[in-house]
């Protein structure tokens, strides 16, 4: 994995979770190609995968899921975990 400035990505997760959570149509681009989507919006491809989990934005089979926590502050998540 290249490095990157770990406090910048996690802000550009939140910040794009936060997007996707009140932007329709932007979930519905995450949902249908998320790893171009969040390139695009500049989210390293790796990241992708977490992000969708954390974000509650897939089917967690779909996803092989890694040990990391990206969108660190579960206070913002909680209206969105069922």
């Amino acid at each position: 994995m290249a490095e990157y400035d770990m406090q910048q990505v996690r802000e550009l997760a939140l910040s794009l979770a936060q997007r996707a959570w009140t932007d329709q149509d932007f979930r519905q681009q995450i949902q249908d190609n998320p790893v171009e989507t969040l390139t695009s919006a500049g989210l390293p491809a790796e990241f992708a995968e977490t992000f969708m989990h954390e974000a509650q934005l897939s089917e967690v089979s779909a996803y092989g899921l890694e040990q990391q926590c990206l969108i660190s502050d579960i206070g913002l998540l909680q209206d969105f975990i069922y």
